[in-house]
Formats: C-alpha cells, structure tokens, sequence
C-alpha cells in the first residue's frame, strides 16, 4: 500500500520534503558510497573514519509521532537498507576489517495531536509567531521596533543596543516578559538565564540547560514548556525526547 502523500507536486519547488519520507536515508546512503568509492576509504594503508547521519527517522518521528505508521516504515526500510550497505561494505572494504558504530541522540515524543486524541495534555507553542507577537506589544509600550533580537533554542536574545541607548534596563523587558508569559498556554516557566542556578528547578532540567549554555552566544530569556507541549518538534528539556533510550 502507498501513503497518501503526493511527493510530486513538490518537485522542483521544495525538496525539503524528503527529510519526512525515508527517500531521504536511502539518498543519504548513497552518498555514504559515493564517499567510499570516491576518497577510497579503507583501501589507502591508514585509518580513515566515515560519518553518517541519518536525519530521516528524527524528521519522521517528531513530525508523525513516534508510534505511527511513517515511523514504523521507516525503521523497518532503515533496517534493510543498513543490512545491504554492511554488505556492501563487506564487499568494498572487507569482511572484518571495519569497526561500525551505530548511534542515536535522542528519541521522539508524542505529538500533541496523538495526546489530545488519548486525553492527554499536550500542543503547540510556536515561539517564532509568539515573539512577534510579544514585539508588537513591546513596540507599543516603548516605541522601539523588535525589542526581542532572535527566538532560538528556546530563548529570547534582547537588543541590548536599543535598550541601551533608549536607557531602558534589560531586567524591565525581562520582568514584562515573565509577567506576559506567565499565562501562555503550553509555557511552565520563564526565567533570564543568569537565574538559572538560583530559581526552583528539576535538577535533570537545570543540568540540561547548564550544558547547553555560552555566555557569548545563549539567549536572555529560557522558555520551558509544560510536558506534552512541543514547538515544531521537539520537546526540550525532558527526557523522552532528549535521550536515546529510558
């Protein structure tokens, strides 16, 4: 039986689509040969290391939930693919003289359509559309266009040029923003990151977001959404979409 997704109408117009089918592992193996045969890797007397990154099933699972019927197929054509390309790596390199690593880095959570159909809570919290909304808002109180820089790794990035310049103390936007999103559905907490080893939190959670950060490059603002809640994927920072296995 086919899926009822018609992958041709997107053909020259947006081939990201491939990240959600499995065509995408079977390109990505293809070029892992291409690789081998090209830079002729383990034929050249020295030790040469080849990493490949499946990005299909991470696609898959998070846009279809980890117990559909997209993720079941493509585990089960992952597994016949990676069985004819160890073959062929038998063939090209050699029985036994190869070493294989296979890994994962995180699993895949319910999507929240799945938790509202089992009456669990869950949803989506787009963090993209909410910071324009909370820049307009913030535009009307200070009269200062995009306040809020970026929304990435689920953290606001203030422009702190404008505020400084506007002798506007970064805490105030910060304060507003706690206050604002206090009532957001899908939000559990919002705190300024040089809170974070102060204010009440799992430890698993502050430890999470300790690894992650960089004083130069991490945000102003961390966002934790309540459990079952993602943005376009994924749902940091709890453990069923962050580990590899429970």
């Amino acid at each position: 039986n086919n899926f009822p997704y018609d992958l041709k109408k997107y053909i020259g117009k947006d081939y990201s689509k491939i990240n959600t089918t499995y065509f995408g592992n079977e390109l990505t193996f293809e070029f892992a040969k291409s690789a081998l045969q090209g830079e002729q890797l383990g034929k050249r007397g020295t030790t040469d290391f080849l990493a490949v990154s499946f990005s299909s099933p991470d696609y898959i699972g998070h846009s279809f939930g980890p117990n559909s019927i997209e993720a079941e197929d493509a585990m089960l054509r992952f597994d016949l693919s990676l069985g004819a390309f160890l073959d062929y790596l038998d063939q090209v390199v050699g029985k036994n003289q190869y070493v294989l690593f296979l890994t994962a880095d995180h699993g895949a959570a319910h999507i929240p359509e799945f938790m509202q159909e089992n009456k669990l809570p869950g949803g989506r919290v787009y963090t993209g559309k909410l910071m324009d909304r909370l820049n307009a808002s913030l535009q009307r109180i200070y009269n200062i266009k995009k306040i809020i820089l970026s929304d990435d790794n689920y953290q606001y990035s203030l422009d702190h040029s404008k505020l400084d310049s506007a002798g506007i103390p970064s805490t105030d936007i910060i304060n507003w923003l706690k206050k604002e999103l206090a009532t957001e559905p899908g939000i559990d907490r919002v705190f300024a990151l040089n809170e974070l080893n102060i204010i009440p939190l799992p430890a698993t959670v502050r430890k999470a977001i300790n690894l992650g950060y960089h004083p130069r490059r991490s945000g102003d603002v961390q966002l934790i959404f309540k459990p079952g809640f993602i943005d376009a994927f994924t749902l940091p920072p709890y453990k069923i979409d962050t580990c590899a296995a429970n």
